[in-house]
């Protein structure tokens, strides 16, 4: 409150109104967890803000409460770096317990009573933009903005897991729009998982944008404390100019993430050129492996040890995935992998390339590297930027590919979360684009997931990465932003540990393990449990997580390198022990508060790390604590949604159904394996529109609609609409009017079609029925 001022007794929100202001408005991440199965939090808050500053209110710690909710935030003029200006931090939610998703119960409130509240410890919270409707943006931090902002350059972005790399690239493609960019920008990925949450969350902050817009042309928008300028930079997060009015700025930075932004994976790149073929990737070499009928590399495999994780990444990241001119040969391979495979080792696995290759082709499939090869690169790049996240996953033929495409590239990446087989490496994406280019490289320097023990357990284990492997450019650790209490790691030995946890009623946990077969193992014993590999929960966080075996699982390779002399000038990223290492390290920075590691096995290279940096208990005592932090309650159902949808974007369906399995309402799961099954079938490989005509078969049609725009086909949501009512039910007169428009079109078609069926069949059953009555009148 300004001084001088009387406090006011009451602020009132206006939802059409915008206030423009130089104060920025946020909220915390523990209000945003004890808000998030509420809707419409971000745009009451931003709202409530404006009114309260309206009212004058410009310092100082307040409370804000309405028909049995109570928000508290802090308003401050400081000009600290964290916020970059004045700000408003809503901090803390009170109210009745939220237990369903979507609780509407802040819907319709206006009118909020004010009180001041004590002054709260901001300094080391984790903070959202509240500007997107729907969507949580991070505030990024002063080395962020400067990561983002810089133009002119190639950039390659390290950071470890949980330090907002994702974010960066959203904050990327909305500097682009602001910018002034003429080209089209690309978001790129490995999954399409990811891709369809950054597009969600681009789209979000876009229809938040264009109420902007709309306030300007319908004259709603109110100059408050600051130029306008610099009022709505501060509301959007973004720079803008003083030498243009604002509402043209606005409407041109929503035109271009409207129209100019393309969200593609590689193989929608490449099915313009090469068709809609079925993709070749690690599920298919493994059943290739199972059922190939060349005995004689059947016969030679059975002398070595080599599990099909490794023989995939040897011939997809490295024979497949290499940046060559030309196809590797036989010898120049066997040279190459000389330091980690015998030379009939390497033969063999290169043999295996070959006839894989060769069944690839039989069978019309698409391999992402060898559709690097023949497709031809365009003579002009076609994007003016190309951000490409999780970098690590992608193999350096298919970067050179990206760099054809993009004047400039914008890459994120963690080398030490990369247990996929791309054979990544970021001195070769240096390499790749310095012979170009000049190129900026960066490193996020905070950890937002993990709390501060995590964190130091993770440091700990990058340190012992750089002993063993050296360090080769590549960041490996970072200071925690968190401050969450009651955080710890534990070590024990398995022993009856599991027979132990089985017995406990709770499922607040996950257990992660090293390979899907001692997955299949533990799932007999804990079949409720939600049990991960290591590539499975890449991606993912959990609040608590039991590492089983993970070690122990790979003992025999740790055995070999203790007896392997290292050239630490030469064991980059893709060290073939390093994999091993880095399925440990994925594993670990996994848990945000509570890490249990148990291991059957001692691993030597591991001993100092544990007694350092783990309290050591017994299997019994390890059970009883895990009881003790996660209580006697079980997932809830909203929960298993949640995981059932996230399972799904990344492709794991054995594990999407399992969660869809827990739940309790039929409906509900009935509805959750629809939506994992469409994922699978259509959403998966890009066929948005059979996943709209899908949905709408099965009677769901705002999802329908959802995905016809995805799919670019928003007409065919006029299509359902002329049916009778708008309920997409029966066929009706005004469809006609759409004929000529969707003739051309299989999905109208088949909508038309079975709209037809529907109508023929109903008026045999009409006919009947008369048919019927006029007998019985006789």
């Amino acid at each position: 409150m300004s001084e001088g001022n009387k406090l006011p007794e009451r602020v009132v929100v206006r939802f059409d109104d915008l206030y423009l202001t130089e104060y920025s408005v946020f909220k915390t991440e523990s209000l945003s967890l004890a808000t998030e199965k509420l809707s419409g939090v971000n745009l009451l808050l931003t709202h409530l803000a404006f009114a309260a500053l309206a009212a004058g209110i410009r310092e100082g710690a307040y409370a804000f409460s309405a028909e049995g909710v109570k928000f508290f935030a802090s308003f401050s003029r400081a000009q600290g770096a964290r916020t970059g200006g004045a700000s408003v931090i809503f901090y803390s939610f009170k109210s009745y317990p939220v237990t369903t998703a979507g609780d509407g119960r802040l819907k319709g409130l206006k009118e909020f009573k004010v009180e001041r509240a004590p002054s709260p410890d901001l300094s080391e919270a984790k903070i959202y933009r509240t500007f997107s409707a729907e969507v949580n943006l991070p505030l990024l931090d002063e080395k962020q903005k400067a990561i983002v902002c810089t133009e002119g350059k190639n950039m390659l972005v390290q950071g470890i897991a949980g330090s907002g790399k994702t974010n960066l690239c959203i904050d990327k493609i909305l500097f682009a729009a602001a910018s002034g960019y003429q080209g089209r920008t690309l978001y790129s990925t490995y999954s399409r998982g990811l891709l369809l949450d950054v597009r969600h969350k681009v789209e979000d902050y876009l229809a938040s944008l264009k109420e902007c817009v709309k306030a300007y042309e319908d004259g709603k928008a109110t100059l408050g404390d600051a130029s306008e300028t610099l009022a709505v930079s501060r509301l959007i997060g973004v720079p803008l100019t003083s030498s243009e009015p604002v509402a043209p700025q606005l409407a041109r930075i929503a035109s271009y993430l409207e129209n100019k932004v393309d969200y593609l994976l590689l193989e929608d790149i490449f099915r313009k050129d090469l068709g809609d073929k079925p993709l070749a990737d690690e599920t298919f070499f493994v059943s290739f492996l199972k059922t190939s009928k060349n005995y004689n590399l059947l016969q030679r495999r059975k002398k070595f040890d080599l599990v099909d994780e490794v023989l995939y990444k040897e011939v997809y990241g490295f024979i497949f995935g290499k940046a060559v001119a030309a196809p590797l040969k036989k010898e120049e391979y066997v040279s190459a992998r000389k330091g980690a495979f015998s030379r009939a080792e390497a033969e063999f696995i290169f043999d295996l390339a070959k006839d894989y290759e060769e069944e690839i082709g039989k069978r019309g499939m698409l391999d992402l590297n060898l559709a690097c090869a023949a497709v031809k690169a365009p003579a002009v790049p076609v994007y003016s930027l190309a951000v490409l996240d999780e970098v690590q996953d992608f193999t350096e033929a298919q970067l050179a590919f990206f760099r054809s495409l993009a004047v400039k590239l914008f890459c994120v990446g963690d080398a030490s979360q990369m247990v996929n087989p791309a054979y990544f490496s970021f001195a070769r994406l240096k390499d790749l684009l310095y012979t170009k280019d000049v190129t900026d490289v960066a490193e996020l320097s905070y950890n937002y997931r993990n709390s501060p023990e995590i964190a130091g357990v993770v440091a700990a284990l990058s340190d012992l990465n750089r002993a063993t492997f050296g360090v080769h450019g590549f960041v490996l650790s970072a200071e925690a932003v968190s401050s969450e209490a009651g955080s710890f790691a534990v070590a024990f030995p398995a022993a009856d540990f599991v027979k132990r946890v089985a017995k406990q009623k709770t499922d607040n946990f996950t257990v992660v393990v090293a390979s899907g077969a001692e997955k299949e193992k533990l799932r007999a014993l804990l079949p409720q449990k939600e049990i991960l590999t290591v590539s499975e929960i890449k991606g993912l966080e959990r609040d608590t997580v039991v590492l089983y075996d993970v070690l122990s699982d790979n003992e025999d390779k740790f055995k070999t390198l203790a007896r392997t002399e290292i050239d630490r000038k030469t064991a980059d990223e893709n060290s073939l022990y390093r994999y091993y290492f880095n399925l440990f390290y994925v594993g670990v920075s996994r848990a945000r508060r509570h890490l249990f590691v148990a291991e059957e096995k001692e691993v030597a290279q591991f001993s100092s790390f544990f007694k350092e940096n783990f309290k050591t208990l017994t299997a019994a005592e390890a059970a009883v604590k895990l009881q003790q932090t996660v209580g006697s309650t079980l997932v809830d159902q909203e929960e298993h949604k949640r995981r059932a949808e996230e399972f799904a974007r990344l492709g794991q369906y054995d594990n999407a159904f399992h969660a869809a399995n827990n739940l309790i309402n039929d409906g509900e799961r009935e509805k959750v394996i629809l939506d994992v099954t469409l994922w699978r079938d259509h959403i998966a490989r890009g066929d948005y529109v059979g996943a709209g005509v899908a949905y709408w078969e099965h009677g769901y049609l705002k999802e329908a609609k959802e995905y016809f725009a995805l799919g670019g086909e928003t007409d065919l949501s006029d299509l359902l609409d002329a049916a009778s009512g708008g309920g997409g039910e029966r066929l009706d007169y005004r469809i006609l009017r759409h004929y000529d428009k969707f003739k051309n079109n299989p999905a109208a078609m088949k909508i038309i079609l079975s709209l037809m069926k529907k109508d023929v069949e109903s008026l045999k059953t009409g006919l009947k029925d008369t048919s019927r009555k006029l007998k019985n009148t006789k």
